[in-house]
């Protein structure tokens, strides 16, 4: 019988020893990648949160781009109702303005914010 330290395991509990991988690399293969829409769609999250203030921010949440239209979550009717009468076009204009392109043409409201309670 060799003698063998008590730290050393036996070659067979390892595959392949000279392929030794960093877990950022098998990650990077698991964790799907960011796409060029997610980062456009929290550059619009960030941007509306600026444009729309805090109070108003914490009313809403950013869902989704679809196309050119931007839908947004929203707690109550009635915060539709001032966003679509009052603020919609001052905002597609400003979060144009604040991108740098003409990202969205229009905005869609609907009651119910989906998940995190607010929190873009």
């Amino acid at each position: 019988m060799k003698n063998k330290k008590l730290y050393e395991m036996p070659d067979r509990y390892f595959r392949d020893k000279k392929s030794v991988k960093k877990i950022g690399q098998l990650l990077k293969g698991i964790l799907p990648k960011r796409s060029v829409s997610d980062r456009t769609l929290q550059k619009l999250r960030e941007a509306w949160r600026q444009i729309v203030g805090e109070e108003v921010f914490k009313m809403t949440k950013v869902l989704l781009l679809k196309g050119r239209v931007l839908q947004v979550g929203v707690e109550s009717a009635v915060m539709i109702h001032y966003l679509t009468s009052f603020e919609r076009n001052a905002i597609i204009t400003q979060i144009n303005d604040i991108i740098g392109e003409k990202s969205i043409e229009d905005i869609k409201f609907r009651v119910g914010i989906q998940g995190d309670s607010g929190k873009n």
